[in-house]
């Protein structure tokens, strides 16, 4: 594999490329932690943090498991009295950027159940304080423990050994671990990693002075420069595999990310990528500071380095927890070998009569296979539908119980306007109840297809468009969305101007938002004169709820909204001849609908064999559609 490839290059290449690199140490520390001793922690650097940070800071906390922190030995006004340090110039990418901090821990005893924790945190393109994500590991562990990461939960425990070595941790996502009684490695490994993040952190036990002073410290009186220097124990490069990865063995979907980065090279326009001394002269630029700092001279290392400080400095007082997170949804790039997650959800002011089954056909476009004018020549390939229903949902507001579903069938980096089409149709189930399934002749298929007509249609773009992006880096909309419909069947005239491989009838080429307001009308006269590709707005403001991220963050997908300002309408503010006001979710029993059955009445009613009824609507919505490949 191309990670394989990597460990093979040279040291430099290595460090500079690889995201981890597999190194296990599992001989553990024997030697009792004694009272009086003390220890050091270095938080060397991170690797392969978000693309969406900017320059980072890292933070060394540490708490028990009742959640009392440990005394870090911080000297007033000296070069090293600081618990946090903030990227380094010459340390690579801003997503792979070294630390250099070093924290002294001292006090006369140390409870066993201690947790050093790591905070990382970054500033957005706006200069706002923004919390990435922490990593943890055990300060001790019991003598006779199986592995180095066996915590003691005792606080009384007399007997426990420092846990020293070099670590390589996963960065999980959040301020810390909530709802736990205790606070230790077990209720932070509950959180969400973020995917390929992680830290190298390293514990030494301290030294004693040859000079009778007790345990070492940078903070002695009367030292030199040289002689601090030399009690700080340096960091190896990270390829010579000193960092024990055991805690962040990677995922097939970690390596999948990372291979597909490294060998595309596709994103090269993303500030990730570029080095930390490149990112604080953009910082400058952008914020319009460049006559108070000097970028090129012959102290602009200090100058760019003491910036970066000034801007990453937390307000004395403000507690990590109180800083917003970073936005899980510009985590990384999208990468067309993971692909993205749809959810439809549900549908909003549907149509419906009493005896008639609403579902949604969805895919993406181009291509348009499956909306060709013969339906036997229809290519389903990639193309799904609801096929599981929340049975006491109504009929006028159906909900559905799909979930996410994964789309990443790319043969190469799609087109930057790719589109999620949702077609929704109704099927008539009392005509369907009168049609023999087992039949597969040709005038049997099409009394099926009879049984199906369509009740709107709607697209939304994949790709952000308020974010920089061309065909080769691009952002998925993340969220839940409200996609509004027009009237009647998918328009493939339409969708050939949305995804902008049509033109107008000037001959020139528009944009997304353009080609909607000009092809969107209120009436099918007034969409008869833009011709084919003229669409009208559905006029009982039907929408559909659809969920989406990118796979890469799974993780991170949002629950199906619950209230209407949960919804993203953004979709419905393109268009400026929608009132928005009319799409805001009503009771089911209220406005225009006459009466608010609900989908379970299309079964029989609440004692229905639902299952059954599913299980054949399903049969013959596979059959209906052409789309074929689910398992009954």
């Amino acid at each position: 594999s191309l990670l394989e490839s990597l460990e093979s290059k040279s040291a430099d290449t290595a460090l500079l490329e690889a995201p981890w690199i597999a190194h296990s140490n599992p001989k553990t520390n024997t030697n009792n932690f004694e009272r009086g001793d003390g220890f050091n922690v270095y938080v060397d650097g991170a690797r392969f943090l978000p693309e969406n940070v900017l320059i980072s800071r890292a933070t060394i906390s540490s708490f028990s498991s009742s959640g009392t922190p440990a005394l870090i030995h911080i000297g007033d006004n000296h070069p090293d009295g600081s618990d946090w340090a903030c990227c380094k110039l010459n340390g690579g990418s801003v997503i792979s950027p070294t630390y250099g901090l070093r924290v002294e821990f001292r006090q006369k005893q140390f409870d066993p159940t201690l947790t050093i924790v790591v905070i990382i945190a970054t500033i957005d393109v706006h200069g706002n304080y923004q919390h990435v994500g922490i990593s943890a590991i055990n300060a001790f562990h019991k003598p006779d423990a199986m592995t180095r990461f066996d915590q003691p939960s005792d606080a009384n425990l007399r007997s426990f050994c420092l846990n020293e070595g070099a670590f390589q941790l996963p960065v999980y996502y959040g301020s810390f671990p909530e709802g736990t009684e205790k606070f230790n490695l077990r209720a932070i490994r509950s959180m969400r990693k973020i995917p390929c993040s992680t830290t190298l952190v390293r514990i030494e036990k301290a030294g004693y002075d040859a000079r009778g002073y007790g345990l070492q410290s940078v903070f002695q009186p009367g030292l030199t420069s040289e002689e601090r220097d030399a009690m700080k124990t340096p960091a190896k490069p990270y390829a010579l595999k000193v960092y024990d990865s055991r805690q962040c063995k990677a995922s097939k979907e970690e390596r999948v990310i990372y291979e597909s980065f490294v060998s595309s090279r596709r994103r090269l326009s993303t500030i990730g990528n570029i080095s930390v001394r490149q990112t604080i002269k953009l910082l400058i630029k952008s914020f319009k500071f460049e006559e108070d700092y000097d970028l090129d001279g012959r102290n602009s290392d200090y100058e760019l380095q003491n910036f970066a400080k000034k801007a990453l400095i937390k307000k004395a007082g403000v507690k990590h927890t109180e800083f917003p997170h970073l936005n899980p949804a510009t985590m990384r790039c999208f990468c067309p070998d993971v692909g993205f997650y749809v959810s439809i959800d549900g549908l909003e002011n549907v149509v419906v009569k009493n005896y008639e089954l609403p579902f949604v056909i969805y895919s993406v476009c181009p291509p348009y296979e499956y909306y060709c004018s013969d339906p036997d020549l229809r290519i389903p390939t990639d193309v799904e539908f609801t096929y599981k229903w929340d049975f006491s949902s109504p009929m006028c507001k159906p909900r559905f119980e799909n979930g996410p579903v994964l789309i990443n069938n790319f043969s190469e980096t799609p087109h930057s306007n790719l589109l999620l089409i949702v077609d929704v149709r109704v099927l008539d189930t009392r005509a369907a109840r009168r049609i023999d399934l087992d039949l597969r002749d040709e005038r049997n298929i099409k009394d099926i297809r009879k049984c199906i007509r369509s009740a709107g249609w709607g697209v939304m773009p994949i790709f952000r468009s308020d974010l920089p992006s061309d065909n080769k880096t691009q952002w998925v909309n993340s969220g839940n969305f409200q996609v509004p419909l027009f009237s009647g069947g998918v328009k493939r005239e339409a969708l050939s101007l949305l995804t902008g491989l049509g033109h107008d009838t000037t001959g020139g080429n528009m944009g997304y938002n353009e080609v909607l307001q000009r092809i969107v009308q209120l009436s099918a006269r007034d969409a008869s004169k833009i011709g084919p590709s003229g669409v009208v707005l559905d006029q009982k403001c039907g929408n559909v709820l659809v969920r989406m991220v990118d796979a890469q963050v799974i993780e991170f997908c949002p629950e199906p909204a619950t209230n209407d300002s949960e919804y993203d309408k953004r979709f419905i503010k393109a268009i400026s001849k929608a009132n928005v006001e009319s799409y805001k979710m009503k009771k089911a029993d209220g406005g225009w609908f006459s009466k608010a059955a609900t989908l379970d009445s299309l079964a029989g009613g609440s004692g229905a064999n639902l299952v059954s009824f599913r299980r054949h609507a399903m049969k013959f919505l596979m059959m209906a559609t052409g789309i074929e490949h689910y398992h009954i």
